[in-house]
């Protein structure tokens, strides 16, 4: 797979007998068993969606899932012609041992710089009312959200990037470097002309609703802050250190990606709107979070692992949109501007 193309028919026949795939399907459906179970409601409040109904927000999770699914055809299409990335050729001294540390290293941080935002800060790797709406009786000022910036900046992005070139570690091993700058493009307008229509629709075209002062305010703030408060910090630590170093781990492509989807939706599980008053909230809302971020999980692992350049998935699939697109309302509403 690494300098050779496969056809869509192998694609898929690969895909179905991974076995990672059946199992992620398999949990996925006990998942949806559990929480359908255990609540005929959701325990948390996610505004924009007004249902509260479980079954109602399992279906919305199957259509976000369907939804990335389609995206990662997109990309299929459009990168049919390029050859796999060679990540071993970008290690070349690569050593298990040491992968397998510094793998571990890793997720040991990341789990410490989570617990530590929650326990310390209450923050998370979205601010609140990010892509579901402001809660009610909720408010934030902008030094509460610098916060959350520098916090998720340094600790998942700076340190770990710092750390990681003193180690001797280029660009162009941290996947930060583009190999095909034309399609690379082509990917990220795609994906702009599919979402951004999708993203107005959801939020109601709210954007349209503000004055032309409010927005150029709140247009280059919202980017500024979900660049550098969400966006920088996913693609460095999980996207540029982590993906490489579980592909070399297990030299499998399937793997690797559903590792993304794993991690990504791990690295939301204190979002603003979970529950952990009880084990039962709980439960339910651990399973949400992975229904509801493994899909973009997945796509965003599938861009860097088919590309080779973290930056794809900043551009096509994180910053602008859903962040800039879709929560630029809700910030003009908590900061009044």
């Amino acid at each position: 797979m690494k300098n050779q193309t496969l056809s869509f028919r192998q694609t898929i026949r690969t895909l179905i007998n991974d076995k990672t795939t059946r199992l992620a399907i398999l949990l996925w459906i006990a998942g949806i068993v559990l929480v359908i179970f255990l609540s005929d409601n959701i325990p948390f409040d996610r505004p924009i969606i007004e249902d509260t109904s479980t079954v109602t927000n399992v279906l919305i999770a199957q259509g976000i899932l369907f939804y990335g699914i389609l995206l990662i055809f997109v990309a299929y299409l459009l990168t049919r012609k390029r050859t796999y990335v060679n990540v071993e050729e970008r290690f070349p001294d690569a050593k298990i041992r040491q992968v397998k540390n510094e793998t571990l290293g890793l997720i040991i941080w990341g789990a410490l710089a989570l617990g530590l935002g929650k326990g310390v800060f209450d923050l998370g790797l979205h601010l609140h009312g990010s892509i579901f709406g402001v809660q009610d009786q909720y408010s934030i000022d902008t030094q509460e959200i610098f916060t959350w910036v520098t916090y998720n900046f340094t600790m998942f992005a700076l340190i770990p990037y710092v750390a990681f070139r003193y180690l001797g570690y280029s660009n162009y091993q941290f996947f930060l470097v583009s190999q095909n700058r034309k399609n690379d493009l082509l990917i990220i307008l795609a994906y702009l002309a599919i979402q951004l229509p999708i993203d107005f629709l959801y939020t109601n075209f709210a954007l349209v609703e503000y004055s032309a002062d409010q927005l150029a305010i709140a247009i280059p703030f919202s980017f500024f802050i979900h660049f550098f408060g969400t966006a920088l910090p996913i693609m460095i630590y999980l996207q540029s250190l982590l993906l490489p170093r579980i592909y070399l781990l297990s030299k499998s492509y399937i793997q690797t990606i559903m590792f993304s989807g794993l991690a990504y939706a791990s690295l939301h599980l204190f979002e603003y709107w979970t529950n952990y008053q009880t084990l039962k909230t709980a439960i339910i809302s651990v399973v949400f979070v992975f229904l509801q971020f493994f899909g973009p999980g997945l796509v965003k692992g599938y861009l860097t692992m088919r590309t080779g350049n973290a930056w794809v998935h900043v551009w096509a699939y994180h910053v602008i949109t859903p962040h800039l697109s879709s929560d630029t309302p809700h910030l003009i509403d908590l900061l009044d501007i």
